[in-house]
């Protein structure tokens, strides 16, 4: 399947499927960037599965891109599994887990596995921003208690980080 020796060539590869993914969302072409977000779900997943260690942060772009593209063509059930997956894995990356068992300089700018957001998904706000996203996509999807359960936690988490 894939095999790469090199921890962030494996992380290149992600973060130049994520980009082209990206790319075709700029140009709405929701179905064609799909194609390559989920390619670099499944190069996560190879990764994992053969115990290479994994910036948090590039686990959550990935799946970032890939529940806004569901949100964009209106497939807001998978949308909300994606944004759950999220705030798992933002949650972690607050809670100062960064790395689960690709690379050891992945976080620093400058590497190959450098991702342009990865101090951004790492600030507790970002959280916060995601569990009422995940609300909004709940709502629209009339699941109104998780909606209400999610605007909670936001309001909690707002609470904590103000006090």
């Amino acid at each position: 399947m894939y095999v790469w020796a090199d921890a962030e060539l494996l992380a290149a590869k992600i973060d130049q499927l994520n980009t082209r993914g990206c790319e075709y969302t700029a140009q709405q072409m929701y179905y064609e960037a799909l194609v390559y977000l989920a390619e670099a779900e499944r190069v996560l997943e190879y990764a994992a599965s053969c115990g290479r260690t994994i910036d948090r942060a590039l686990i959550v772009t990935t799946l970032h891109n890939q529940a806004a593209v569901y949100q964009r063509i209106w497939e807001l059930v998978r949308s909300a599994d994606y944004i759950e997956a999220i705030i798992y894995n933002v949650s972690a990356l607050v809670e100062g887990e960064t790395v689960l068992p690709l690379s050891a300089d992945a976080g620093e700018e400058g590497s190959p596995g450098y991702l342009r957001l990865s101090s951004y998904l790492s600030s507790k706000l970002n959280l916060v921003v995601y569990h009422l996203q995940y609300c909004a996509v709940s709502s629209q999807i009339k699941n109104h208690s998780n909606a209400l359960g999610s605007a909670w936690q936001a309001l909690t988490l707002l609470k904590t980080y103000c006090e």
